[in-house]
Formats: structure tokens, C-alpha cells, sequence
């Protein structure tokens, strides 16, 4: 990453104009001056139409003629650069020229490694607001592509998705997940007490078969734990099987 503030945020945007391969991440604080360096950006990006590097720049709301240029190059942008490159623009209010480095560090810093994490979202309406599961992969697939990770959606991805799913008790979306994430393949790989909450939530919406399938592979799998063979007598408690209920609590507690 490339970071200056000033005129040397100036030299950032002149460096990227000059290089642009030369660095992941171009961050600038409050650049000047811009506004003679807009003809040769227009240039750079009609020519490099793949032009995909990180552009981060910054201004105060008055800063006056750095503000100036800031806008000019942001309206630039937003006409000519390819949806390849990730630039964010921001205004900060209530940081005058000579604090914007310091904050234009740090969200700078936060905006390169915006893909580094792994994907989570605080509800179902966050996910599909952000674009569903489209969205989900193109994360996963620019991640792989900046930082070398699989493409493939991680454990923790796929499970508070479905977590979501049964806060918002959406069963459609729910079994859609589970399926897209090859069943038994994902709740193979969760702690037990994750992938019971999986297997319950098909035994609240009376899917007593797929309950069933689950609970009894976890009880394979972790024959150590309470939790899937409690899960098979709720199973068979709802189906009135009483005999078949009371033999799997009573395994339960013999596990412990």
C-alpha cells in the first residue's frame, strides 16, 4: 500500500496514474492538487479498463480547494472507472486538513482488507439486502482472488447463514440452505451443538425424517454427547413412539 497526505497524497494519485501496478493500494489524504492530474486519470482509465487496484481518498467537508479536486476526480470516477476497481471516496466532517491523515489511514487500511474476512451477516434481511447468495460467492471469489484463500464459502458462512434462517423462522430459506450447502457434507464439519440446533429446527417445522437423519449421524459421530441423543427422543416423543423416546434419554444421560 502506498499512503501519503497533502502533497503527498498528490504523489499517491501521481504514482497511480504513472504506475498503476506498482502498488495493491493507493491511500491519499486530503491529495493536492488534483485537479491538473484529472486529464491524465481520464487517460489511465480508458486505457486500463481492467484497472484493478484499491483507490482510497479523502477530504475534510471544508477543505476548500483540496475538496475541490477531491469532488472533480470522484465525479471522474463515477463516469469512467471500471467496476474492477474498488475506490471509496469519503468526506470526513468535523476533520480539517490536518487530522484527515490519521483517519484516512485506518478506514483506508479497513477498506484493502475488506474482503479478508470471513462473511457473516447480523440477520436474514442484512443477507438479503447485500444481494443474496450472488453476492455471497462474488465475496468469496474476490477473496480468493486478493488474498489467495479458497473461493469455496467457509464453514462459518454457511452456518450463520442457516443460523439466521432460524432466528427469522424461515423454514423455506432455511431447507434451501442446508441443501445448497450439502447437507449432512456441512453439519458433518460444525461443532455438535451447532449442527443439533440444525436438526431441531427440522424437528420444530415436523420434518421427522430429515430430524431423525441428522440426529442419528451426530450420535455417530459424537457418541460422547448428550445433545444428539436427547435430540432423537424429542424426535420420537413428538412421533408418540414413548418406547423408542425413553431408550435414547436414557442413552442420553448414560453419556454423560
Amino acid at each position: 500500500m502506498l499512503f501519503r497526505w497533502a502533497y503527498g497524497g498528490g504523489f499517491v494519485i501521481q504514482t497511480m496514474v504513472n504506475n498503476p501496478a506498482l502498488f495493491n493500494a493507493y491511500i491519499a489524504a486530503s491529495p493536492l492538487p488534483l485537479t491538473e492530474k484529472i486529464s491524465t486519470i481520464d487517460r489511465l482509465l480508458s486505457k486500463n479498463t481492467t484497472f484493478d487496484r484499491v483507490l482510497y481518498f479523502t477530504s475534510g467537508t471544508d477543505e476548500g480547494v483540496v475538496k475541490e479536486g477531491t469532488d472533480e476526480l470522484d465525479m471522474l470516477l463515477s463516469s469512467k472507472a471500471p467496476e474492477t476497481i474498488h475506490r471509496i471516496y469519503r468526506e470526513f466532517d468535523g476533520e480539517e486538513h490536518r487530522s484527515t491523515p490519521f483517519t484516512t489511514l485506518y478506514h483506508g487500511i479497513k477498506a484493502y482488507y475488506h474482503y479478508y474476512p470471513e462473511l457473516h451477516f447480523s440477520s436474514l434481511e442484512e443477507f438479503i439486502q447485500m444481494g443474496g447468495m450472488p453476492y455471497v460467492y462474488s465475496y468469496y471469489a474476490q477473496r480468493a482472488k486478493q488474498f489467495g484463500f479458497s473461493p469455496e464459502l467457509t464453514q462459518w458462512t454457511m452456518f450463520t447463514l442457516t443460523r439466521n434462517a432460524i432466528r427469522a423462522n424461515d423454514y423455506s430459506r432455511f431447507d434451501a440452505f442446508v441443501n445448497d450447502f450439502k447437507g449432512i457434507d456441512f453439519i458433518g464439519l460444525l461443532r455438535v451443538n451447532r449442527a443439533c440446533s440444525i436438526a431441531a429446527f427440522y424437528l420444530k417445522n415436523k420434518r421427522y425424517d430429515k430430524a431423525i437423519s441428522i440426529f442419528t449421524f451426530l450420535a455417530q459421530k459424537h457418541p460422547n454427547s448428550e445433545r444428539p441423543l436427547n435430540g432423537l427422543g424429542d424426535v420420537y416423543f413428538e412421533l408418540k413412539d414413548e418406547q423408542k423416546a425413553s431408550q435414547y434419554y436414557q442413552k442420553s444421560e448414560r453419556s454423560h
